[in-house]
């Protein structure tokens, strides 16, 4: 899978490999717990349902305080 190879790849240049999700997928969050990959759910209900589920200002607002609270 691209996913163990890309992970692989960080590991071995002593990078890590963090996956950012938008919507549920049991078996892609299957493969990066067997993985030990660590895994963000950015899933929220702020979209523009017309417009291609892009996330509002709010949505972005919530994945981007996931992610900064991630980072510290």
């Amino acid at each position: 899978h691209i996913i163990s190879e890309m992970n692989k790849f960080l590991n071995e240049k002593g990078s890590k490999l963090v996956v950012g999700t938008i919507d549920h997928h049991p078996k892609l969050e299957e493969l990066l717990v067997k993985e030990n990959i660590t895994h963000l759910d950015l899933y929220n209900k702020f979209r523009y349902e017309k417009m291609g589920q892009h996330w509002t200002v709010e949505g972005n607002k919530l994945a981007a305080d996931k992610i900064a609270e991630f980072l510290k």
